[in-house]
């Protein structure tokens, strides 16, 4: 049994909940994963009563589970989500470029496509999934303290900023998530909608700038230069080690060039090595 009246009792007197809703414009684009924290954002938004759009992005590298949970959670929700392959751009801005884990260059990429969207169908506000323990609250906190606004739930900052992309005026990034736990984001995205998110089985490494659900690219080490041929590599290597990892309930990954593998929980790292053993020696 859900009760989306959670949802009503846990956000409605939020000061920046009537901030949107006294806005003149309460359309809003979510950049959407299909993780857990961009399906709350995607939920509480709507439950609110913003008009939500789901913004998907993928590309060669990115896993097909993401798309199929994006798809059916908005199914459940009833919202439009709309999926951009953003293969050829990436491709443009990183190989031959970029040395090492290429995620923030991808991050720019959507940021820029969603203010794109936004700025053609008339969306006042960008939503992201951050939750109080994302890296990026450092960062978010850092460039508001520039233009004097503490509060981290409406702001103008979206990772772009980093690479000198500013956002444009008359677009603001809405986090309902930015001071809640990740565990409890879970249970009320379960509590509040029914919905429960298939995982990837990755380990997703949240502490290396930015990681996005979902993408195996975040693996590749400092120093790598970027080619399609690196990058399908490590897809494949990542793709055998969560297939080992979803069939045993646990979490794994394999870091690039150093094949690296790294587990949660620890202890299985000689299993999916040993999974993956054949397949790294056919590819050299």
């Amino acid at each position: 049994m859900t009760r989306p009246e959670l949802v009503d009792e846990l956000f409605l007197d939020k000061q920046w909940v009537k901030y949107l809703k006294d806005s003149d414009n309460i359309n809003c684009a979510v950049m959407f994963s299909g993780g857990k924290d961009s399906a709350l954002t995607l939920g509480i938004l709507d439950r609110i009563g913003m008009n939500v759009e789901a913004l998907h992005f993928v590309n060669k590298w990115t896993w097909s589970l993401s798309t199929s949970e994006s798809k059916r959670i908005c199914d459940i929700l009833g919202i439009k989500l709309n999926i951009y392959d953003i293969t050829e751009d990436f491709v443009s801005n990183v190989v031959g470029k970029v040395e090492g884990r290429p995620c923030t260059y991808c991050k720019s990429i959507m940021d820029r496509k969603t203010a794109e969207f936004c700025l053609t169908n008339d969306f006042r506000w960008i939503a992201e999934g951050d939750n109080a323990m994302d890296s990026s609250i450092k960062r978010i906190r850092e460039y508001e303290s520039k233009r004097g606004n503490p509060n981290l739930f409406i702001s103008r900052y979206l990772d772009c900023v980093e690479l000198g992309e500013e956002l444009p005026e008359s677009i603001e990034v809405i986090r309902p998530l930015i001071d809640m736990e990740p565990e409890y984001t879970e249970d009320l995205l379960l509590k509040a909608f029914g919905i429960k998110v298939n995982k990837t089985h990755e380990i997703g490494d949240k502490y290396e700038f930015y990681w996005r659900e979902g993408c195996s690219l975040q693996y590749i080490e400092s120093g790598t230069p970027l080619t399609e041929e690196v990058m399908d590599m490590v897809f494949d290597l990542n793709s055998k080690a969560t297939d080992y990892a979803k069939q045993h309930g646990i979490r794994s990954s394999v870091y690039f060039p150093s094949r690296r593998i790294v587990t949660i929980p620890q202890g299985f790292e000689d299993d999916v090595r040993d999974y993956v053993e054949g397949y790294i020696t056919e590819i050299g």
